[in-house]
């Protein structure tokens, strides 16, 4: 207590002394604050916040005072502690409890063990029929690994594919999600494989469950590293696949049933256990519903088979996919029909049925036993945790411990996750279903009102990363509850917060797939003419949801698509929720966004303004999505070239963000901060924010897993204006990568991180630039239009490319560029002005000597009035028209050459690439780099 009412002390002094003796006296110990909250970047915002004057410096001092007396305080409870673990041992995913009386198998166990303790990497499969303790075994071993000291133990639920799960474990991971559609398989693929074809001596274990289909795990199996791989299957293909050693698993031996029995059961060895052995196919799964039996209702062997003798089974359920064992399936089926004597209130029996429609991979105890859950089942939670003892007393559920967000030794965040087999929820559907009609249309229901009330408030946006948690406990239940056509609100508004984190995410193609078919869905349910309590709420979220499709259709590069859908949805929203409802702003922005990546920068800007100051009046200045538009906002005046206002709506939007938010939730905003730093030729400066905003983000799994390599991408160009060309190229690498593999190599961020790529080429004298820069301009023309910014901005870059390899047509591709250019964006625009440039370096080298000079001269007055006098850009034109004039014999001219050339060395430093091309009289080429839309 005593630390934080110091730290609270340290805030409002450092404030009060900003506000009293002045903002230029308190930068150093903003600075010496800022380092000790662990952002390094605090010099590069001091700039920004003097623009508001006292209070701005004050405010951002006492938010980095907190935030540094928070770091202070942490360490040092953290050294009390001892907190300072060396390699932290992940253990991921819900590995199967010790089965109730577990028998060892030493057969399979010892081969198992025998065929994973190779030095390198091995793949185990356990193929064999359901219910006959594959996963058991496999479990086992895990748990075994886990005693060992593994870096890395991973359960895979693989039945229903293993994608959803290998995105988790790269979250936990660090890695970024990755995704499931045709356009990022490979880059799951490439992610997963990384992970286990490691060679950096940590132990790994990764567990594939019920596989269904061989395929659906090939490509992940790793084939170098020292990574275990067990898989477990219903299939015996794997048996004849290369590479993997298949262990089969059969039924239990009459030795290890028997010893099963006696154990469970409490009686000895006899005919009669035999006998129910045969009954059941001596399967573990059939064994442990009888054992069940016979212990909780005090039967002897004899007694259950007479009871068995007598339960007569549906023909129709042995027809049923997975009905592997007739014994079996008549064991489940007397447990069940034992149930209402277990529970009179026949409660337990409803809480079965309602399992068997939710998630096969599990339920959340806590969902099933929280607030939501009494209020859904009309039931007190000790009445819902005495039906799940009983529940698993009878061996119909397993109750495991998850620890799939947690460390080795740790409890994690998650509690523990209720589970019943496929085989049995496929007795206890049949049997609801046949016994009473009525039974799993009410069981549906009470998974929608669950699904409900355990949905976060509206105030809770899935945009905050902090919410997920909560959400993906909730996701994995509507298809399997048939939740679509749900009457509650609630329930289907679910499906919105899946489809715009499907957009977030960056996963396009299942999310539009999801959105068409809701979308088609709901339609048809409005226009049925059915009676629908709220007709306004469902129409409401046809409207959100088609918002939602926009965003995805922008995503895969469909620019006039999604103006098309974000233009009828926002007429739709404007009549039918007002100008001012947040549906109809957040389409309204979704609009913008669609012209800025269309071209339309003015209009843009006239719809981002309007907005804006919409959401400041409705929500005021420090509401998330206030923020987020005045960022828009700020994107607006960044492709525009206004970068000095970009910066004043940057540079308020990070102090809000941090201030209200904290600053994780600032990092983005300090990257857009640290763009319109470097627009303002500040390039080491931007350089030392951008690294700090990364190192920040790739210690963040949560939100955007694209954003990463946006920053590193941004950091790359930052990199090499300021001269570092081989580590820019090296991280635009890895930006591009980044890209094509979560968004896909059509997406418009790869093409643009691409265009800086073929940039930086061009730095290095690479002649790789040229083709890569044709291809760019073929593709931009085609699916932007010829008078396209980014088309034009690429024309340009390819003149430049022409006129250092001496190839093409230089002086035609740099002059249509200017021309166009300046047509579009404005004469005073920087790449027009940059065009410009260029036209006339390649008319000074091709004989037009005096045009050259006219138009330097006119690139020079631009550059210093829009850019400044002292900006590298204006500098270098200047630069230009002196060396132009030096080269025609004028005699001042060299002088104020040199002039010029030491103050870019003063800027940019004396070994510049700059610098030393003008010590050699050798004309500047400007290139143009993209700006995020």
């Amino acid at each position: 207590m005593l630390r934080w009412l110091m730290v609270l002390a340290l805030a409002v002094t450092l404030s009060t002394l900003t506000f009293l003796v002045g903002q230029w006296l308190m930068p150093p110990l903003l600075l010496w604050a800022g380092a000790h909250a662990g952002f390094r970047g605090g010099a590069d915002l001091v700039g920004a916040a003097r623009a508001f004057g006292p209070l701005g410096i004050a405010s951002l001092t006492a938010t980095a005072a907190v935030a540094a007396g928070r770091a202070w305080a942490s360490r040092a409870i953290a050294v009390e502690s001892g907190a300072s673990a060396a390699r932290e041992r992940l253990v991921f995913g819900v590995i199967p409890p010790v089965a109730w009386y577990f028998q060892p198998r030493p057969n399979e166990q010892i081969a198992l063990r025998r065929a994973l303790t190779t030095g390198g990497a091995a793949l185990v499969a356990l193929p064999g029929m359901r219910g006959v303790g594959k996963s058991q075994i496999a479990a086992a071993y895990a748990r075994e690994c886990i005693k060992s000291g593994f870096g890395l133990v991973a359960w895979i639920n693989a039945e229903s594919g293993p994608t959803a799960d290998l995105v988790r474990l790269l979250e936990v991971l660090g890695l970024g999600p990755a995704h499931e559609d045709q356009l990022t398989h490979e880059a799951l693929v490439h992610r997963v494989r990384s992970v286990l074809e490691r060679h950096d001596g940590l132990q790994r274990l990764i567990v594939f469950d019920n596989v269904e289909d061989p395929e659906d795990v090939r490509e992940y199996l790793p084939t170098t590293g020292t990574t275990k791989t067990i898989i477990t299957s219903n299939h015996r293909e794997f048996v004849s696949m290369p590479g993997i050693t298949a262990i089969p698993v059969d039924t239990f031996t009459h030795q290890q049933g028997r010893s099963f029995l006696a154990a469970a059961t409490g009686y000895p060895h006899g005919a009669d256990a035999d006998e129910i052995g045969r009954e059941m196919g001596w399967l573990p799964l059939g064994l442990a519903q009888a054992a069940a039996y016979i212990t909780h209702n005090g039967l002897t062997c004899r007694q259950y088979l007479d009871a068995l003798a007598e339960h007569d089974l549906d023909e129709t359920l042995m027809q049923q996919k997975g009905a592997d064992h007739p014994g079996v399936l008549r064991a489940t089926a007397m447990t069940l029909a034992r149930l209402p004597q277990e529970d009179s209130s026949g409660f337990t029996n409803k809480l079965l049925v309602v399992l068997s429609i939710m998630s096969p991979d599990g339920v959340k105890r806590e969902l099933l036993t929280g607030s939501a859950a009494q209020s859904a089942f009309g039931a007190d939670g000790t009445a819902i945790a005495r039906a799940l003892r009983i529940l698993a007393s009878c061996s119909l559920i397993a109750i495991a411990a998850s620890v799939s967000l947690g460390r080795a030794g740790q409890t994690g965040t998650d509690t523990a996750t209720v589970t019943m087999h496929r085989l049995i929820a496929r007795v206890v559907r049949h049997r609801a279903g046949q016994s009473d009609s009525t039974a799993l249309v009410e069981a549906r229901q009470q998974v929608h009102r669950l699904l409900a009330a355990a949905r976060p408030p509206e105030v809770i946006v899935i945009d905050d990363w902090r919410s997920l948690p909560i959400f993906r406990t909730l996701w994995p239940h509507l298809d399997s509850c048939a939740a679509l056509n749900s009457s509650d609100r609630n329930v289907r508004q679910l499906f919105v917060d899946l489809a715009r984190y499907q957009w977030l995410v960056g996963d396009y193609v299942p999310a539009r797939s999801r959105c068409e078919l809701t979308i088609r869905a709901w339609t048809d349910w409005l226009e049925s003419g059915a009676d629908i309590p709220d007709r306004k709420d469902l129409r409401e979220q046809v409207l959100a949801m088609r918002f939602n499709l926009a965003n995805i259709v922008r995503g895969l590069g469909d620019l006039a698509g999604a103006r098309s859908i974000d233009e009828a949805v926002l007429a739709e929203q404007r009549v039918l929720l007002g100008p001012a409802h947040p549906h109809t702003l957040l389409s309204a922005g979704g609009l913008a966004a669609d012209l800025r990546g269309l071209g339309h920068y003015r209009q843009a800007l006239s719809h981002d303004t309007e907005t804006y100051a919409t959401w400041l009046d409705q929500f005021g200045r420090s509401h998330r999505r206030t923020l987020t538009a005045q960022s828009n906002l700020a994107v607006n005046y960044r492709l525009l070239g206004d970068f000095r206002a970009a910066r004043r709506f940057d540079a308020q939007a990070f102090q809000l963000w941090r201030a209200f938010y904290g600053p994780d939730d600032a990092m983005f905003s300090a990257a857009n901060l640290a763009r319109d730093v470097r627009d303002a030729g500040a390039y080491r400066q931007s350089v030392r924010l951008l690294r700090e905003v990364h190192r920040n983000v790739a210690s963040r799994a949560e939100g955007r897993p694209w954003r990463e390599s946006e920053v590193l991408w941004s950091l790359a160009v930052s990199l090499r204006l300021a001269g570092d060309v081989h580590e820019a190229v090296r991280l635009l690498e890895l930006a591009l990568s980044g890209f094509e593999s979560k968004l896909g190599a059509e997406s418009h961020q790869a093409a643009a991180c691409r265009l800086s790529l073929a940039v930086g080429w061009l730095a290095m004298g690479d002649r790789r630039a040229t083709p890569e820069l044709q291809a760019l301009l073929t593709r931009y023309t085609t699916k932007l239009g010829a008078k396209h910014p980014l088309t034009l901005a690429c024309l340009s870059n390819l003149a430049v490319a022409e006129y250092l390899f001496n190839i093409g047509e230089p002086e035609s591709s740099a002059q249509s560029a200017a021309a166009a250019l300046s047509e579009v964006l404005g004469p005073e625009h920087p790449h027009a002005i940059a065009a410009c440039n260029n036209q006339a370096v390649v008319q000074a080298t091709t004989g037009h000597e005096i045009g050259a000079r006219r138009r330097l001269a006119e690139a020079t007055a631009r550059a210093q009035l829009k850019l400044g006098t002292d900006h590298p850009d204006a500098l270098s034109c200047r630069a230009n028209l002196l060396l132009a004039e030096k080269l025609s014999g004028r005699s001042e001219a060299d002088r104020e050459l040199a002039e010029v050339t030491e103050e870019l060395g003063r800027r940019l430093g004396t070994s510049h690439p700059v610098v030393l091309k003008l010590r050699k009289n050798e004309y500047l080429c400007q290139t143009i780099d993209p700006h995020s839309y």
